[in-house]
């Protein structure tokens, strides 16, 4: 975000580039390579970490990188709490890109209120990067159910959770039993809808083989 300071203080927050590489947030980041998988996420803004009202499987910030692509970076830009003095895109969600995580320069590529799309060419091989704002929920916390995909891979839709694939997932190695995840029971099926949930170790079995 940009905007003036004032000596006493202003509430508004860095942007998504920024916020990840601070790292305050960590916890709930989250990664994505549309050249491989899509993203079907919940994004909240920083104020519901603080707030301590972020649910399980909510995300802060969404890092999309491919190989020999500048990085993208997407927040919910929730005006609220420490961010209530945003000057622009409140209650948007912002695309910000960055070529490095650390000591780089950021720039804004996109805002997205409800239904809006946000599209970029020659992204990869995979032709066409799509992010898409399906809605946003005003419950506790805000949240913004964001899409990502590119062409060539899982064709995501906003009106069906379980929309089919181009080319189908693979079965999971275990599509049976249930395991513990993030102190809850799941099965295989979960794990697939968000491939990033591969990264944590209770979920590693479970993931597509």
């Amino acid at each position: 975000n940009q905007g003036d300071w004032t000596d006493e203080g202003t509430n508004f927050c860095f942007n998504a580039a920024k916020t990840w590489a601070n790292q305050w947030y960590s916890t709930y980041h989250a990664t994505v390579d549309p050249s491989v998988a899509g993203y079907d996420g919940t994004l909240v803004g920083i104020n519901a970490v603080m707030k301590n009202t972020i649910k399980t499987g909510q995300d802060v910030v969404l890092k999309i990188s491919s190989s020999g692509q500048k990085d993208l970076y997407v927040i919910f830009n929730r005006k609220a709490g420490a961010n209530d003095e945003v000057p622009e895109f409140g209650d948007e969600v912002v695309i910000t890109e960055q070529a490095e995580e650390t000591r780089s320069v950021s720039s804004w590529k996109g805002s997205l209120s409800s239904g809006e799309v946000y599209t970029q060419d020659d992204w990869g091989t995979s032709g066409t990067l799509t992010v898409k704002l399906c809605s946003l929920e005003n419950g506790s916390p805000w949240s913004a159910r964001v899409l990502v995909y590119a062409t060539g891979q899982r064709t995501l839709n906003c009106d069906d959770n379980n929309a089919e694939p181009d080319d189908p997932l693979p079965q999971c190695q275990d599509g049976v039993k249930k395991f513990t995840f993030n102190g809850k029971q799941k099965n295989c099926k979960f794990v697939s809808k968000k491939i990033s949930r591969c990264s944590k170790t209770e979920a590693a079995a479970y993931c597509p083989a």
